[in-house]
């Protein structure tokens, strides 16, 4: 059998602009979340990444204190209000684990807001996991008594950005979620 491939009318440099408008759009819709002191994990540095701390801005705008984190960076020190992982949890070895460290930075009612891909090609090799909205909402709000439960409640969880391809047929390029500690 042969599997037939379809050429999108869009081209990856579109996409992925789309991409980044749709995470500054969540980010926009949903920027009552951003408050406090605020650790934005994968911010990206120089060398690292194309835009470097993109949401900063966004951030800067209602938070008391923004603090970038990317690899190489020392360990933060909590607590935080708001946790800003944006295209990052695609790349973590243990995502769960990864959640449990987040929930324990974050101060008691404190908010994850984070997004990641849903249909995406790879990126690079270190570019490991795809979530859909169930399966993205059921990893961040874990079950007590369950290996690496957080506890986290999710208020948001939603679709980014779609490509219609018509005749009913749409695909999600990625989701948002905003969680709170609970």
């Amino acid at each position: 059998m042969t599997v037939g491939r379809i050429t999108p009318v869009w081209n990856s440099h579109s996409i992925r602009e789309v991409e980044r408008k749709s995470i500054r759009d969540f980010l926009v819709a949903h920027r009552e979340y951003l408050q406090g002191r605020v650790l934005d994990f994968g911010s990206g540095k120089p060398g690292t990444c194309l835009t470097p701390q993109p949401y900063r801005d966004l951030v800067m705008q209602a938070a008391k204190e923004y603090d970038p984190f990317d690899l190489g960076d020392k360990w933060p020190s909590g607590p935080f209000d708001t946790i800003l992982c944006t295209q990052v949890i695609q790349y973590l070895p243990d995502p769960r684990r990864e959640l449990g460290w987040f929930y324990q930075w974050l101060n008691p009612g404190g908010y994850l807001v984070m997004t990641g891909p849903t249909n995406w090609e790879e990126v690079e090799e270190s570019d490991l996991w795809r979530f859909t909205r169930s399966g993205i909402r059921k990893l961040v709000e874990g079950r007590v008594g369950e290996s690496g439960a957080t506890g986290f409640q999710v208020l948001i969880c939603e679709s980014r950005a779609e490509l219609d391809l018509g005749g009913g047929a749409k695909f999600s390029l990625g989701w948002g979620v905003v969680a709170r500690k609970v």
